[in-house]
């Protein structure tokens, strides 16, 4: 095997992990260094980092030494931002993830993902529903204090043109980027129930905003069906270029939180979700492989709803039409009592 110097072995795991260019590597880490180019070119080439220049790259970047060098190689390096309270509101979380998408689509991958929570990615077509979620995950999830939770208004999220702007941008690059996906007919269930909770508690400024809520929820599972359909994401999208392609399989079995698996001829990564919308990344050779064997594997053990016959493909939108209805006629039966 070939040596390569631990100078270079940095610099090329922060260029895999932060950068699709070695030009906008090289000028970061001359910032991060106050080095000049010449400078910085020495060290990539026949010159090598001291300690305290990895220190502090290593600091900079969030990165372990440990898994640059391949100690320990029984163990797995996660990036989770939030850990870093970085993580304060929807912008703190959306920016994030526009610049990952935007890093992914240039990889031109497959995305596979599995999840018994519908991905939020979708949500963000909706107005209403996408205002109800970031309500949701301001007061369990960022708020940093547990009081004076604020009711639902969803034009304190409408009204926001920064807000919708990335709500916009993040839902057009995920509708570009191709993938199979795993649910199953839970997948909505989480947002009913957060939906009748808040209702019931109380917490929505005015009652019929959640019949409002369930309008949306309704034009969402046509979007879905229409995906199916189609087998792409083009209802989603306002531009009709750069259209990812959309395969969907149901399993009632596999309990699973969101994972999603980036597989790409260059880079792979693997995200997982641990107090949602919050997520771990991952970059490891081992993991990924781990993870693309175990996505094949459910996908043999799953039902293909896309590429399915209509018998599947009806039975999975009836459930969520069905579970909608049941948590629709609910919600007027608490604004009846509430008029009462």
């Amino acid at each position: 095997m070939t040596y390569q110097p631990i100078s270079n072995r940095i610099f090329s795991f922060i260029e895999t992990k932060f950068f699709t260019s070695r030009k906008n590597l090289l000028d970061e880490i001359g910032k991060i260094l106050n080095l000049q180019s010449a400078s910085i070119y020495k060290i990539h080439g026949p010159s090598s980092l001291s300690l305290e220049e990895a220190e502090i790259l290593c600091r900079h970047f969030r990165i372990s030494l440990d898994e640059i060098l391949g100690i320990g190689d029984d163990k797995i390096y996660f990036d989770f931002p939030a850990l870093y309270g970085s993580v304060a509101n929807e912008s703190d979380y959306l920016e994030p993830v526009k610049l990952d998408l935007e890093m992914i689509y240039r990889l031109d991958p497959l995305i596979y993902y599995a999840t018994k929570e519908l991905p939020i990615f979708y949500y963000l077509s909706s107005p209403n529903l996408v205002a109800f979620k970031f309500y949701v995950f301001n007061n369990f999830i960022w708020k940093a204090k547990s009081n004076d939770m604020l009711k639902f208004n969803a034009n304190h999220y409408l009204d926001n043109s920064e807000f919708r702007k990335l709500v916009d941008n993040v839902l057009e690059l995920y509708s570009t980027l191709n993938s199979i996906e795993i649910w199953n007919t839970s997948v909505l269930d989480n947002t009913f129930n957060q939906l009748k909770y808040f209702l019931d508690a109380g917490l929505m400024e005015d009652s019929k905003q959640a019949i409002a809520i369930c309008d949306d929820l309704d034009k969402l599972i046509d979007k879905i069906a229409e995906m199916i359909k189609s087998k792409n994401k083009s209802v989603l999208k306002k531009s009709k270029k750069d259209v990812g392609t959309f395969n969907l399989y149901n399993n009632e079995i596999a309990h699973t939180n969101n994972v999603i698996f980036v597989k790409s001829e260059t880079r792979d990564a693997v995200y997982s979700t641990y107090d949602s919308p919050n997520f771990m990344r991952s970059i490891s050779p081992a993991l990924c492989e781990y993870t693309d064997k175990w996505f094949q594997k459910i996908i043999l053990n799953s039902v293909p709803i896309t590429n399915g016959n209509l018998k599947d493909q009806s039975y999975f939108i009836h459930k969520l039409k069905e579970k909608l209805k049941r948590t629709r006629n609910s919600i007027q039966l608490s604004l009846q009592s509430i008029d009462e």
